[in-house]
């Protein structure tokens, strides 16, 4: 199971994905709308992009 946490503004929002043990999968920040924002939700968490 994969948490997601979101800190939503109006010029940007970042987001946080976490998996099943709490480690981070994936996290970034996301300027725009909200279509934006469901484009990096949709991209699902990718060993690759974890800070």
């Amino acid at each position: 199971m994969l948490s997601i946490g979101l800190d939503v503004h109006l010029r940007c929002s970042c987001l946080c994905i976490l998996d099943g043990h709490g480690k981070k999968a994936k996290q970034m920040t996301i300027g725009g709308s909200w279509a934006q924002v469901r484009t990096g939700l949709s991209g699902g968490p990718s060993n690759g992009d974890a800070d």
